[in-house]
């Protein structure tokens, strides 16, 4: 057993936050070559931890920073040096950041930088082993991500059916977003060739669909307003579709350069004998030596 522990209070849920944990874990085990008990729980965590990384999220904590405080405090009284991975912060939600900089160390996607805290990545998924198969013959394009109005998943569909081609969309329902899926299904129109699937995939099951693609697409672009400010740390759904293999076309975006994808001014400029052009492939650095960095940080605090 390793001196490393991950508690994520969603856990088992359906949950961006609890599947990052999960990736986080087999990363830092294939680092740090110690086994890395990811729990649900404060109170499961077992007494040879030193060093727990708390995975804080204001839609899992009920957006209730005194629960997270009680967490820390826990922590600490069995002797454990807690590390805060902070994500990003809702609409009309402040961050949490400073208050939790006076009781611990704080780490994750907080954006701008804030002096004293510990900017990290957003790991993506480890690595799918096993060979990835040949992309069809035929254009096929695919995208993911949860479906807020700001990834824009109508512009893909619109590009599908303007260049005649297969669409396959991973979009899940993780917020008041109905209306997002509804005109999704609206402007598709019943094309068999769109297919759209909105439950919640596991990783493994994400990136085996989207390897029936030729390419994946992403219409998301800079914004502001969404998250706190434009720079709400790195993509989930941009590092997943990276894992997949095949080439990743974005619109400008500054995701879209941290996983070196295809970028693009308009999707109105894509043709079908463009896409057959491009072969690049994404790839992104998982930043784990960062988190390394952090962990011995806290362990010569224990």
């Amino acid at each position: 057993m390793g001196d490393v522990v991950i508690v994520c209070r969603s856990l088992g849920r359906h949950c961006g936050v609890a599947e990052t944990a999960t990736h986080l874990a087999e990363h830092l085990m294939m680092n740090l070559h110690q086994t890395v008990v990811v729990t649900s729980e404060v109170s499961s965590v077992p007494p040879e931890a030193k060093v727990v990384i708390l995975e804080v999220e204001h839609g899992v904590y009920g957006a209730n920073l005194q629960s997270v405080l009680g967490d820390i405090e826990d922590l600490k009284q069995r002797g454990c040096t807690p590390i805060i991975n902070y994500h990003s912060v809702p609409i009309g939600s402040e961050s949490w950041v400073p208050e939790l900089m006076n009781h611990c160390i704080v780490s994750g996607r907080i954006t701008p930088a804030i002096e004293g805290a510990w900017p990290l990545p957003l790991v993506g998924p480890p690595p799918f082993n096993g060979i990835i198969p040949d992309p069809p013959s035929e254009i096929h394009l695919g995208s993911h991500g949860f479906c807020g109005p700001h990834k824009h998943f109508e512009e893909i569909v619109r590009l599908a059916l303007r260049l005649n081609i297969k669409l396959t969309l991973l979009t899940v329902n993780d917020g008041p977003w109905q209306g997002v899926i509804d005109e999704l299904h609206r402007l598709s129109d019943g094309s068999p060739k769109i297919e759209m699937c909105h439950d919640w995939l596991s990783y493994r099951d994400v990136i085996s669909k989207l390897r029936n693609c030729s390419h994946l697409v992403s219409a998301v672009q800079d914004y502001d307003g969404i998250l706190s400010g434009p720079r709400s740390g790195s993509s989930g759904s941009f590092r997943m579709m990276s894992r997949v293999g095949r080439p990743f076309i974005s619109l400008r975006h500054f995701r879209a350069s941290e996983v070196h994808a295809i970028e693009v001014d308009s999707l109105d400029d894509i043709t079908v004998d463009w896409l057959k052009k491009q072969t690049s492939l994404p790839y992104f650095d998982d930043g784990i030596e960062k988190y390394r960095q952090v962990i011995d940080y806290a362990r010569s605090l224990s």
